[in-house]
């Protein structure tokens, strides 16, 4: 069974700040805080208790994106095109590679490897604020899944 969560973006922050629910949560569990007035996106995943637990950095174009661990050893990489006519990206965990194409439009991110097995599934959803659905199908970290939404955010919805 995959792990489903969601992403909703703050309304009313100075920097950009995620909560972070599971089902059956009342309230957040986790809160993915960004960093104000910066050239490049920073963005860190923080527990209940305000604990880091991995972070999240992009580059001034905001088309290669590394995913850290709190220790600060290298999770993730996120690579966008920076001229593409349709939303994609290729993403490398622990040396695996997993390609996503949203088409045009961009609403749905599935992040699939060679074979084509989907691993992780993030959906911008619609509505007032900006909120994304997560689902981890394989062998992808809650930190990386959580912040790989973010800078698919950060890269096409900001």
């Amino acid at each position: 069974m995959p792990d489903t969560f969601e992403l909703t973006q703050r309304l009313g922050s100075l920097a950009t700040v995620y909560d972070v629910q599971g089902p059956g949560e009342s309230a957040p569990s986790q809160t993915i805080k960004g960093t104000f007035a910066t050239a490049t996106p920073k963005f860190e995943l923080l527990d209940k208790d305000g604990k880091p637990q991995a972070s999240l950095k992009g580059n001034v174009v905001k088309t290669k994106f590394q995913i850290l661990s709190d220790k600060g050893s290298e999770l993730a990489t996120l690579n966008f095109a920076a001229v593409s006519l349709t939303k994609s990206l290729t993403m490398t965990v622990g040396g695996k590679g997993y390609h996503a194409k949203a088409g045009l439009l961009g609403g749905t991110f599935d992040c699939a490897d060679n074979d084509g097995a989907v691993a992780l599934s993030i959906v911008k959803e619609e509505g007032l604020r900006d909120k994304f659905r997560v689902e981890i199908k394989g062998d992808i970290t809650r930190e990386v899944a959580l912040l790989a939404a973010v800078a698919i955010h950060s890269r096409f919805y900001e």
